[in-house]
């Protein structure tokens, strides 16, 4: 397997970094650099009135309620939008870390991956743990992987960067 080289596609369908922390020679993959999270739900005004309720947020002393005891529906998407913003970054899904997204397109792929093929799914690294991602070992399982994915019809590129 000497002399193996990853290939760059033109038109490749999709990219991954094959990122190394401590120069190790295992790749997590990750799709992307950053954290992209899903946007809040547009709520009409019973829905908005429902979750206020369930929280609180309709209480006397809450603020939301107006002098003429009309509710401030503005004020308060506003402040659901931040609630789910928060509850994302404390609970983040897995198509929001670049290493969860790559997960779910090897996932999804649906092939089954040769044995000389280094690669590894982790769901959860230790209990308690929620991180998603792929782990492939070695420079020459990543260029088998992308030889692998060619022959299936997958044309996918990988960058290898080191963060350190």
């Amino acid at each position: 397997m000497e002399n193996l080289k990853l290939m760059e596609y033109e038109d490749a369908e999709e990219s991954f970094y094959a990122v190394t922390y401590d120069s190790s020679e295992e790749f997590t993959l990750e799709e992307g650099d950053e954290f992209i999270y899903d946007e809040p739900d547009e709520l009409d005004d019973e829905e908005i009135t429902e979750w206020a309720k369930e929280y609180g947020y309709l209480d006397e002393d809450a603020g939301f309620v107006l002098e003429d005891g009309s509710i401030d529906f503005d004020s308060l998407r506003d402040c659901k939008i931040d609630h789910d913003k928060s509850w994302q970054e404390e609970y983040p899904p897995t198509s929001a870390s670049p290493a969860g997204r790559a997960f779910i397109y090897f996932e999804n792929l649906g092939v089954n991956y040769p044995k000389d093929i280094k690669i590894s799914f982790v769901d959860g690294i230790h209990p308690g743990s929620d991180w998603q991602g792929v782990i492939v070992k070695g420079y020459d399982s990543l260029v088998s992987l992308q030889s692998f994915l060619l022959t299936k019809g997958f044309k996918v590129n990988f960058e290898i960067k080191n963060p350190d």
